[in-house]
């Protein structure tokens, strides 16, 4: 958990645009001292509690992006591999932590960003336009492609299916 100001904290799931966010956010009002994907409620006091979210398609696309950079993932291993690999369980945010999810205000979803915080916190970001690239790895696979193959699709509806429901994002059928 990240403290933005005496009016509100941000959880920040990874692969969430959050660095991007906290940088902004640091910018404007200069003490955001880390970067920390935690949920820590000694840290909360009275302060109304954000959370960043992202479409589970595109995080799932920006975690194998991530592992295949900083070489988790080895470089002949593709994207449908990665999928549906037996051990791909990357945990989805709506369970990321817990029933402290419940105690979260407002859910900021990332294609959103811009609104939803002028909304909330009254302040005005920059532009996110997916400015925070993190990887030397690319594909060069569209959404589309990415998320073709049946067997994929399928498998990412049903792991992610809580986040899809819970933080509203519509499913590719």
């Amino acid at each position: 958990m990240n403290i933005l100001n005496e009016k509100f904290a941000m959880v920040n799931p990874p692969r969430c645009g959050t660095r991007w966010v906290l940088g902004v956010i640091n910018d404007i009002y200069g003490n955001i001292t880390r970067h920390t994907h935690s949920f820590n409620l000694d840290l909360l006091g009275d302060r109304k509690l954000l959370m960043m979210v992202r479409n589970p398609y595109h995080r799932l696309r920006s975690i194998f992006r991530w592992q295949k950079t900083i070489g988790n993932i080895d470089a002949e291993y593709n994207w449908e591999e990665f999928v549906l690999h037996k051990d791909q369980n990357h945990t989805p945010v709506s369970e990321m932590y817990g029933d402290n999810i419940n105690l979260v205000d407002h859910f900021i979803n990332l294609e959103n960003v811009n609104k939803q915080i002028k909304d909330i916190m009254g302040i005005d970001l920059p532009h996110y336009n997916n400015e925070y690239f993190d990887n030397n790895y690319d594909d060069n696979l569209s959404l589309n492609e990415a998320y073709s193959n049946p067997k994929v699709l399928s498998k990412v509806n049903k792991q992610f299916s809580g986040d899809f429901d819970l933080f509203q994002y519509k499913y590719i059928t």
